[in-house]
């Protein structure tokens, strides 16, 4: 009996260790390494493309390293500065997934200045936070200060993998609360099945010996109290949700180095 429930222990484990695991599906086959500033060797290059590609392919969706020296050439030059319809627009524009991640990098936006831009779409829009994402840049601000972009780029791209939430099969829940029942039935009949010598009573009698049980002296002692909180309701900021100009649901922080 022991073997056969801990061999349906052992399978339902497996089962569950199946159901969490990441769906794997195909998303664009586009480059996800575009670096038009000739940031990096071509070395450097194809190693975060190739990472890039695995993160991707786990996440199912789309992570993409842009890297731009201006906005000025003809193809943008209507975005007049703006920085972060410029990602948007970009990841639009190139049939990436409806759901990814654009990190742009800009050596001179319109002040002249280094800039970085996040811009999320479709499912990532929630899967990576506004907060996550000021976080990941604050771990890479010396290293885009110093103008070390390769190291900045492999740890974003760990950073963003390790952040996004990973895609579970639909069916995960209802699996595991009926692989839960199961088991918790199992064990419940284990604990039956030696509980043979135990007939059950209807009373405790037969547990109390008589005259044992004389009250002397009572006393009444305050044990605890239950204290309701009312939540009191406060604003909050929208985000940086935002549409582009070319009608797409987007987010993203961004900031200058």
């Amino acid at each position: 009996m022991k073997k056969r429930f801990f061999a349906i222990m052992i399978a339902a484990v497996l089962i569950v260790m199946c159901a969490v695991t990441p769906a794997y599906a195909a998303v664009s086959d586009k480059p996800r390494v575009v670096d038009k500033a000739d940031l990096l060797t071509d070395e450097e290059e194809a190693i975060l493309t190739a990472k890039l590609n695995e993160y991707s392919q786990q996440q199912n969706c789309d992570i993409v390293f842009l890297t731009e020296p201006d906005m000025e050439h003809e193809d943008y030059s209507f975005y007049e500065g703006n920085v972060a319809d410029f990602a948007d627009m970009y990841y639009e524009s190139n049939s990436y997934d409806a759901d990814g991640v654009l990190v742009l990098i800009l050596l001179k936006d319109s002040s002249g200045g280094r800039m970085i831009q996040f811009s999320c779409s479709g499912k990532c829009m929630k899967r990576l936070s506004d907060d996550e994402q000021n976080n990941i840049i604050d771990d890479i601000y010396f290293s885009l200060k110093s103008e070390d972009y390769y190291s900045a780029y492999n740890t974003m791209a760990y950073e963003i993998n390790d952040k996004l939430t990973p895609k579970l099969s639909w069916y995960m829940l209802p699996l595991a609360v009926g692989i839960g029942f199961v088991l918790a039935m199992i064990i419940m009949l284990v604990m039956r099945s030696k509980l043979k010598s135990v007939a059950m009573q209807k009373g405790a009698a037969d547990y109390v010996r008589p005259g044992s049980m004389r009250v002397t002296a009572s006393r009444d002692t305050f044990l605890y109290s239950n204290v309701t909180r009312t939540r009191r309701e406060s604003s909050s900021s929208g985000g940086s949700g935002r549409t582009s100009s070319g009608g797409g649901s987007h987010s993203g922080v961004g900031r200058s180095f």
